[in-house]
């Protein structure tokens, strides 16, 4: 006789989670998982790209208007 296990785990931080079932033999198994959201940029970070961003585009825009002159 099989057996299975399905479905979505869905959580956060770290643990054991631990599966037995018995038929002819026992059996258990242990499935281990580390989990580490993924940081939020601050603020700060789009203002600096978004700064970085404008700088690009007043040099372009100031190389294009030389050549045209």
């Amino acid at each position: 006789m099989a057996s299975s296990v399905s479905g979505v785990f869905a959580g956060s931080g770290s643990g054991n989670v631990t599966f037995a079932g018995s038929s002819t033999v026992n059996t258990q198994a242990v499935l281990t998982y580390n989990y580490t959201p993924n940081p939020v940029p601050e603020p700060e970070t789009y203002a600096m790209l978004l700064a970085g961003l404008g700088l690009v585009g007043a040099v372009a825009a100031k190389r294009k208007a030389k050549k045209a002159a």
